[in-house]
């Protein structure tokens, strides 16, 4: 929600967003679909591919495809919108018990939703 209100202010084709559904998954928003739909399409500059999952009130990062982001629904989204830009993993769970371990495992849920959603 916060980006579509910063995108409305900036009326400047050159300001572009960084969309990150795993922020806004931590925020309590409903990133994809709800938050995705409020973003004019033509303004995501670059997306970031992580996970959250509720604990209590709270967030705490997860493996992508085993939190509360619809990856694979983001993914046919972007496609079906034309999005070309880049999509960065970011890789702050660290679960897995080393960072490259963890790395490998969001990696691989990533691959998996991008599959799933033709979109690789």
């Amino acid at each position: 929600k916060e980006a579509a209100e910063v995108l409305m202010a900036v009326q400047h084709p050159a300001f572009m967003l960084n969309w990150d559904p795993g922020n806004a998954a931590t925020l309590g928003e409903t990133p994809y679909p709800d938050g995705y739909d409020l973003l004019p399409k033509n303004r995501i500059g670059h997306c970031h591919c992580k996970n959250a999952v509720k604990s209590g009130d709270k967030y705490d990062w997860a493996p992508v495809g085993k939190g509360v982001v619809d990856w694979v629904g983001q993914f046919k989204a972007l496609k079906r919108d034309g999005y070309h830009f880049a999509v960065s993993l970011e890789t702050h769970w660290r679960g897995a018990g080393t960072p490259e371990a963890s790395t490998r495992e969001s990696w691989a849920g990533m691959k998996e939703a991008l599959q799933k959603a033709k979109a690789l």
